[in-house]
């Protein structure tokens, strides 16, 4: 199990508390080190969002995912199909209490996404990150292609990710590039484990005949 790369904030009790939590910071990672610390990373369709409340009282945002493909993780979700999983973002609006969290993820009904997932000791899985680990999935108008961006506004702001603010042209990324980064990475990672644990192997036998032959 991973670390989550955040430092989050702490939360009282009472029957009526509010908490924005600005002071949330993290750790800005790169593309290639998101994908590393993923467990799962899935593209996908959100299909519900609520908010629920933890026997610590502590509000977190539930969006469920019907998957479409997976990059990296857990075989059993397969390609395509009815397959679904939950993700969980610390924070949200519950029975008229509210944590809002700096720099969290934001989900929609309908909102197409690639998320990079990290399963905490709890088993929830969290974006990696925060909102650095899920991107909407859009056309671009203009050249009528998929692109990818992150975009988190202020929990003051509604989100709906039919109107979020397009990217400049020179910062917009494009779906296939995006993909393609994502699985040379992965695959870079699996060829370096295989290439480690073979390494170990070897080592372990060459010590085994190296005790057997004194």
């Amino acid at each position: 199990m991973r670390m989550i790369l955040a430092s989050l904030p702490l939360f009282g009790g009472g029957f009526l508390w509010s908490t924005d939590a600005d002071a949330t910071t993290l750790r800005k990672l790169t593309l290639e080190q998101r994908v590393e610390i993923a467990d799962q990373i899935v593209r996908g369709t959100v299909g519900e969002v609520w908010a629920e409340r933890d026997e610590r009282g502590v509000i977190w945002t539930r969006a469920q995912i019907e998957i479409a493909r997976v990059y990296k993780g857990d075989e059993l979700y397969g390609e395509g199909g009815d397959i679904t999983l939950v993700i969980d973002q610390l924070g949200g609006d519950w029975a008229g209490l509210y944590n809002h969290v700096a720099s969290a993820s934001r989900f929609s009904v309908g909102e197409e996404l690639v998320v990079c997932l990290q399963e905490l000791e709890s088993g929830r899985l969290v974006p990696v990150g925060m909102a650095q680990g899920k991107w909407t999935v859009r056309l671009d108008p203009y050249s009528r292609t998929e692109i990818v961006q992150r975009y988190a506004p202020p929990w003051t702001d509604t989100f709906d990710h039919r109107f979020i603010p397009l990217p400049a042209e020179k910062d917009r990324e494009y779906l296939d590039g995006f993909e393609a980064r994502i699985i040379a990475t992965v695959e870079a990672s699996t060829v370096e484990a295989s290439t480690v644990e073979a390494s170990t192997v070897e080592a372990s036998t060459v010590e085994a005949s190296t005790v057997e032959a004194k």
